[in-house]
């Protein structure tokens, strides 16, 4: 396990720091998604939920022509920054070290589209649906906005520019409360999390609706709601038990009995469990394996590029044992 999970730690993080190109590309009929970080966790889920509700968003404008949504990491700065333009789907690059301005190229078409290009952690499904539907709404007058070539540090030995509208005009039209209609449509739609599960069968998942989570049970394509949440930071299953871990000191335990049983809601088994008190704890990724039936071990990577901690999740007490394990791992720089 301890060499997996240094694998995994090496490959994301040489993907996310060795190059800005894009890792992958998604396409929802008319609405292609492209990001450059890592995908196993719940920030890539929330993504495609966001494409999901442009496209919605799109067909309630009878919009067929492509929307590009680039999303970015960046370790230069913390606060969420949005760019859009009707542009070629391109953006630049370059490193602090060198004259030369490198262009990526998003599509081998050389027409404009519409493009939201993002960086950082995915907070809200709202902005990027508002800044489409700007876009949209009226789109003649906004092919014709004023564009400008914006420099942005992503990272510590790189530059980026990206074309944009004004960012005051950005600000303002996600700091608009009013909703428009579309958008409000849009949000109301329930949205699955993509779960490899037979629906003939028992499952334990979550979807999203107006910028809400709800975990569920599915009881032979029976559903019952178990929750309500904010935030979802990272989702791991273990067999017909599921850990959704709401944020970086606590998650939500469920689980229901064997298959084959009566299931009914009385029967779920949910905890709420905090498994770090410490304010400056952080991790990337979570791993969660089954050791033991009703025992689980979490590996978790915490701090930048490095320490690797254990501990154990008891059902049955329904406890956690804290750093049962605990070992640095220095990452060779990819620069």
């Amino acid at each position: 396990m301890k060499y997996h999970l240094i694998y995994l730690l090496f490959l994301t993080h040489f993907l996310c720091f060795s190059s800005p190109r894009i890792t992958v590309k998604k396409e929802f009929e008319n609405v292609i998604l492209f990001y450059d970080g890592n995908t196993s966790n719940e920030e890539y889920v929330k993504l495609e939920f966001i494409a999901k509700r442009v496209l919605l968003l799109s067909k309630q404008y009878d919009y067929s022509e492509k929307i590009i949504l680039n999303y970015l990491f960046s370790d230069e700065r913390n606060e969420k920054e949005y760019f859009i333009a009707y542009s070629k789907p391109l953006y630049l690059y370059k490193h602090k070290d060198s004259e030369k301005t490198e262009e990526i190229k998003l599509l081998d078409e050389d027409v404009k589209f519409v493009m939201l290009t993002a960086y950082d952690e995915i907070r809200s499904q709202v902005e990027a649906l508002k800044l489409i539907d700007f876009a949209l709404s009226n789109l003649k007058s906004f092919k014709n906005i004023d564009t400008h070539k914006i420099q942005y540090d992503r990272f510590k030995s790189e530059y980026n520019y990206i074309y944009s509208i004004d960012l005051k005009k950005i600000k303002k039209i996600i700091n608009k409360k009013d909703t428009s209609y579309f958008v409000t449509y849009s949000l109301n739609k329930k949205i699955y999390r993509e779960t490899k599960s037979d629906k003939s069968t028992y499952f334990i998942s979550y979807f999203t609706k107006n910028d809400k989570y709800y975990p569920f049970l599915s009881e032979r394509e029976k559903e019952t709601v178990l929750d309500s949440l904010n935030e979802i930071k990272y989702y791991a299953r273990e067999l017909n038990n599921v850990f959704i871990f709401k944020n970086k000191f606590e998650f939500n335990f469920y689980a229901f009995p064997i298959f084959g049983e009566d299931l009914i809601k009385d029967l779920i088994i949910k905890r709420n469990v905090v498994y770090n008190e410490d304010e400056t704890f952080n991790c990337s990724n979570i791993f969660v394996n089954e050791i033991l039936t009703g025992v689980y071990l979490l590996e978790y990577i915490s701090g930048y590029l490095g320490t690797v901690e254990s501990s154990i999740f008891t059902i049955e007490k329904g406890m956690i044992e804290k750093a049962l394990s605990k070992y640095e791992y220095n990452h060779p720089s990819p620069f």
